[in-house]
This record gives structure tokens, C-alpha cells and sequence, in this order.
């Protein structure tokens, strides 16, 4: 199995806990496409697996291993969790554009 970045995206928002706002932050998220890699008749190939986001979110107080969500400038929005005191973030659902389709 072999992975992509496939798009990357930084910036500021505002970070709410249900609708309370829990701070304003800067992020830096990474997208990534997995493949499993294979071989066919006709060469090596390869077939589209599950993406995944990784990153950092920092601001103020933002706490560890509780739901939060991302309200990027533009209004996009990521569901996470906060995973350590350097702002490593576990998504908990997709990144949704501002009309609230899923982007990655």
C-alpha cells in the first residue's frame, strides 16, 4: 500500500465546541489518497483506497480528545479531535466545503 498528498490546506479559522466558540487558530491539514498497489496482465497497477486528513490545528486552550470542529475563513468545516498538547488532530468525519459537500 502506497499514499499520495493529493492537496494540502493552511490557514485561520475559528474552532467551536457544539456552537460555543472555543478559540481562533491557525491550521496546516494535509490530504492524502491511499493506493493498493497490483499487478494485472498487462503491468503493475494500481487501485484507489480511503483517504485520510492529517495535520495541526493551534490556538488557545483547545482541548484534548473532545469533539471540536474547524470553521475555516471561507467556511469550510472538519470535525476532529485534538490528540496531544502540539495540536495533532484525529479527524472524526469529512472536510465539508462551505455548501456542506464533502471535499476529502
Amino acid at each position: 500500500m502506497s499514499a499520495e498528498i493529493i492537496g494540502t490546506l493552511s490557514g485561520s479559522g475559528k474552532v467551536l465546541r457544539g456552537t460555543d466558540v472555543v478559540s481562533v487558530v491557525e491550521y496546516d491539514l494535509t490530504f492524502y489518497q491511499e493506493f493498493l498497489d497490483s499487478s494485472t496482465l498487462t503491468g503493475p497497477g494500481r487501485i484507489p483506497g480511503k483517504k485520510r486528513i492529517e495535520g495541526t490545528i493551534r490556538g488557545a486552550s483547545l482541548p484534548i480528545g473532545q469533539q471540536l470542529k474547524l470553521v475555516t475563513a471561507a467556511g469550510d468545516t472538519f470535525e476532529f479531535f485534538v490528540t496531544d498538547g502540539y495540536g495533532s488532530i484525529a479527524p472524526s468525519g469529512p472536510f465539508l466545503n462551505s455548501r456542506g459537500e464533502p471535499v476529502f
